[in-house]
């Protein structure tokens, strides 16, 4: 993984490995004549763990997602709302020119997914497709030729906030809406390019795996006195938590590059419901729509005729034969 070379190059292993581990040491000392007076683990192991464990697992990417929804959001309400019709635009082309705001800005967030995911050849094709259904496909094909996608959706909303008739401080509250935008892609970079040290993770995985190793100890008097069969429950104990404790250690090597842990499938759609339903409620994209279907409408018969038209030559062909 680019991001977390420690998983390749563990000293300690997997989750399955340290519960065998564990399991194999609490028989051992079982075994050895050992009296210790530890009544109880100490309480402020656990708290460093969950320290630990708290810092690797952080929410950031979810928190900068839902800003980006947040944003996108307001960005479309205002453009709906604050946009005024020029002098001698049809309502129709005004409605067009409002509506692509709101697709811009859901292919901003497929442009998003896709820059923070690496995407296989199959997603790539994914992308091109929700691309052209938005917005066409030579905008499609302009997009994904730009290195830095996000940016130059970006670009493109920030030229639709320029051709909108807006008042100064309605334009002002658009711009700072893009530039949020900005700031989202920058926060997702920054975890995005920013591997955790492998001196971390490493020390880390050992001081949970040495407080695994000292954790029979304290369990075993716990469980009975001495050479009594109740400290045999000492394994089954050690080792469950062995195991829940490794498997948190897991969850964080895995969370260290959250992108493809997120569903950002379900924010793409979520985005995309909540542009559809502002844009349903616009009189003005309503009668943009209206219109596009009156031209397929009236483009279907021409197209029935240009079918036609060859077969009609065709038996005059035959009759001149």
């Amino acid at each position: 993984v680019r991001t977390c070379p420690h998983q390749a190059d563990s000293s300690w292993g997997p989750s399955a490995p340290s519960f065998i581990r564990q399991l194999a040491f609490a028989k051992l000392l079982l075994l050895l004549p050992l009296s210790l007076d530890l009544p109880s683990p100490s309480p402020s192991h656990p708290d460093a763990v969950g320290y630990f464990r708290r810092c690797r697992s952080g929410g950031a990417a979810s928190a900068i997602w839902e800003r980006t929804y947040t944003r996108l959001m307001d960005f479309v309400r205002m453009a709906l709302t604050y946009a005024e019709r020029p002098t001698g635009v049809s309502q129709a082309a005004f409605g067009a020119q409002k509506r692509a705001a709101a697709l811009y800005a859901v292919a901003y967030v497929h442009a998003q997914k896709a820059h923070f995911r690496e995407p296989t050849a199959a997603e790539e094709g994914a992308l091109r497709a929700e691309l052209s259904a938005l917005l066409g496909v030579e905008e499609a094909d302009r997009i994904l030729r730009a290195t830095h996608r996000p940016c130059a959706v970006i670009q493109d909303l920030s030229a639709i906030v320029r051709g909108l008739r807006l008042a100064d401080m309605q334009r002002q509250a658009l711009d700072a809406q893009v530039s949020a935008m900005c700031d989202t892609v920058g926060a997702c970079e920054r975890i995005f390019k920013t591997p955790v040290p492998l001196v971390y993770t490493r020390h880390t995985a050992r001081f949970l795996m040495g407080w695994l190793l000292f954790l029979p100890l304290a369990l075993a008097p716990a469980m009975g006195p001495a050479g009594s069969a109740a400290q045999w429950l000492t394994v089954p104990a050690s080792a469950a938590v062995a195991f829940f404790l490794s498997g948190v250690e897991e969850i964080g090597v895995q969370l260290e590059e959250p992108f493809g842990v997120l569903p950002l499938e379900a924010y793409c759609a979520d985005v995309r419901r909540a542009a559809d339903q502002l844009v349903a409620f616009d009189p003005d994209c309503q009668a943009a729509a209206a219109a596009d279907e009156a031209e397929a409408a009236s483009a279907a018969p021409a197209g029935r005729e240009a079918e036609v038209a060859p077969a009609g030559q065709e038996e005059e062909e035959k009759d001149y034969c």
